[in-house]
């Protein structure tokens, strides 16, 4: 997480400087708080995904009722004029999509759409691992429509 300078966006030419890492608004801890060129702030929340099955990366592979309380408090962020996103980090290269895990936390999923439909930005990304390192692959799609 902390050497995050910038990270893809649908407008590549929008780059985010770190401000903070482990940042608390309110009651909640979020992992960065970043800024846009513009120096606006932008709340970002880290998600670590290492399901896949058939190509496609799925969050969360158990019940995480502190991930539904952090889109929750994304949305309320968002909901106030501030800018927030989750970016998903899939710890393998071989997804070529993402999507909740409907079936194991519906109601998880149900709090990202919801999220991202009042502005929450959400990305996901692939990455290759080795014995020594982790390196950012591609950025891949995401696909919120409940099952």
């Amino acid at each position: 997480h902390r050497d995050l300078h910038s990270f893809p966006t649908r407008r590549s030419s929008d780059l985010f400087e770190l401000v903070k890492p482990e940042v608390v608004h309110g009651n909640h801890r979020f992992d960065f708080l970043l800024k846009d060129k513009s120096g606006d702030p932008f709340y970002l929340e880290v998600k670590s995904v290492t399901y896949v099955e058939n190509g496609i990366a799925e969050f969360p592979d158990a019940v995480t009722d502190r991930g539904k309380r952090h889109a929750q408090a994304l949305q309320a962020l968002v909901e106030t004029g501030f800018q927030a996103g989750i970016l998903f980090v899939v710890q393998r290269s071989d997804a070529n999509s993402f999507q909740p895990m409907w079936e194991r936390d519906p109601k998880f999923g149900k709090a990202l759409v919801n999220a991202h439909q009042a502005g929450v930005q959400v990305w996901c990304i692939t990455t290759r691992i080795s014995k020594t390192n982790m390196t950012y692959k591609e950025e891949i799609p995401v696909n919120l429509q409940p099952i």
